[in-house]
């Protein structure tokens, strides 16, 4: 009751503030309109979608605050007893997951503290969001001599004219980037208070970076020149000039829209310019199959900022923290426990059907066993018996046979492919990733 109570004086809260912006901040004319004037609703509409995120995100707030989540404590105790079996035969039972107390939930309200966070939480979060949009809509009025004016230098021109448009039409391009991140993690039911303070922390970043882009001209020569046919004889045209352009807006608008891009666009180019010295690269999460930019923004929120994270993870933990389906997480981690050994090469080993870890386990497994391979299925589909590729033979040789194409595409020995799969095998996390695919 105390929550929604406490979100419906933030909803006055907002439109007094709004309301106060609109009304005390004069216009140009340096004096409030007068009553019997009709109301201009290109003057208040900066102020308006300033506030529709987090107006947007209370709503949700007061009618759906509570998380329905996908695992319940009955499923954490099954899931507990489950992992001790698993360690009881791999005989690893002194290896315990970091997990395994945090999960042992004493009742339903425990559970609910994690899903759920506070009152208080959302709205600190929510205020933020509406801070650094009401601040772009300041300088959007301000740009287009709505309310407030730029400082001025004289017959130049005006101060830092470019750096403010680069910093609002970037600030318009992020904006459109976060209401589709919040619509996303609306209809997932994973909206947090760590979604909402990084997407006012993005809203600010984005918005300086538009401001150096737009001071400096990055970026804008080489767009201009790209998509352009000028002459070489009309290259001598003033910098200005051309940033003024709207090929110029639409680059600062993308760089918002797609902050990603737009960041390691400008990592490239200090990379270039700086030259640091090679450090050990990091596998990104695009390595996983079924990872789209929502999602990996999601886990990153989690500290999950790569694939050696990801492959790492508890799957229950996951789960519980992001709302994701089991089974959707479990193929995940496997994923990224087989893209830690082969890296950018996993795909060659999708194109043979091992799409993750415990497939390259089960395939070392029935090598060193001599038992018929489940992936002989597979092996056929792929590999036709009247092409003369492999002869026919029996299940183990069919799985040597698998494996060495494996190590001819991906240009790796026969013998670090079978170290791989070792160590697959001896792994405790991939047989627990195992278990849990078999139930």
């Amino acid at each position: 009751m105390f929550s929604r109570l406490g979100a419906l004086v933030q909803l006055a809260g907002f439109v007094a503030a709004s309301y106060l912006y609109i009304r005390y901040l004069a216009s140009n004319a340096g004096q409030a309109s007068p009553s019997h004037e009709p109301i201009n609703l290109l003057d208040y509409c900066a102020t308006i979608f300033a506030l529709l995120p987090s107006l947007l995100v209370l709503g949700h707030f007061i009618a759906k605050r509570r998380r329905s989540p996908r695992i319940h404590i009955q499923t954490i105790q099954e899931y507990l007893r489950f992992r001790e079996n698993i360690f009881r035969k791999g005989r690893h039972s002194e290896n315990k997951l970091i997990s395994q107390n945090f999960l042992r939930f004493q009742d339903e309200k425990e559970l609910d503290s994690l899903l759920r966070p506070r009152p208080s939480q959302y709205l600190v979060s929510i205020c933020a969001l509406a801070l650094c949009f009401l601040v772009l809509s300041i300088y959007s009025d301000a740009l287009h001599g709505i309310r407030g004016t730029l400082p001025d230098k004289g017959a130049g021109g005006q101060f830092y004219e470019e750096g403010i448009r680069g910093l609002v039409f970037t600030g318009y391009g992020v904006y459109v980037y976060t209401l589709i991140v919040i619509l996303h993690r609306m209809r997932a039911q994973t909206l947090s208070t760590e979604c909402l303070l990084g997407a006012a922390l993005r809203v600010i970043t984005m918005m300086v970076i538009g401001f150096m882009v737009g001071e400096t001209g990055l970026f804008l020569m080489h767009a201009m020149h790209a998509t352009s046919n000028v002459t070489s004889s009309s290259s001598e045209v003033d910098s200005s000039a051309m940033v003024s352009s709207s090929m110029g807006l639409v680059v600062y608008f993308a760089i918002g829209a797609f902050p990603f891009w737009g960041y390691e666009a400008l990592r490239e180019k200090a990379r270039k310019l700086l030259q640091p010295k090679a450090s050990s690269e990091k596998i990104p999460l695009e390595y996983v199959s079924g990872l789209d930019e929502m999602i990996i923004e999601r886990l990153e929120e989690l500290g999950v900022s790569n694939v050696q994270h990801l492959a790492t993870y508890d799957p229950v933990l996951l789960a519980l923290r992001t709302n994701y389906p089991l089974k959707r997480i479990i193929d995940w981690i496997d994923q990224a426990i087989l893209a830690v050994h082969l890296q950018d090469k996993i795909r060659f080993a999708r194109e043979l059907g091992i799409r993750g870890a415990t497939d390259l386990r089960h395939l070392y497994a029935d090598i060193q066993k001599g038992r018929p391979t489940r992936y002989f299925r597979i092996f056929r589909q792929r590999y036709c018996a009247h092409c003369g590729q492999f002869k026919p033979g029996s299940a183990e040789e069919r799985a040597r046979a698998l494996l060495q194409e494996l190590a001819n595409r991906t240009q790796s020995s026969i013998e670090s492919i079978h170290a791989i799969g070792a160590k697959l095998t001896a792994d405790i996390h991939v047989l627990l990733l195992g278990g849990l695919q078999r139930e």
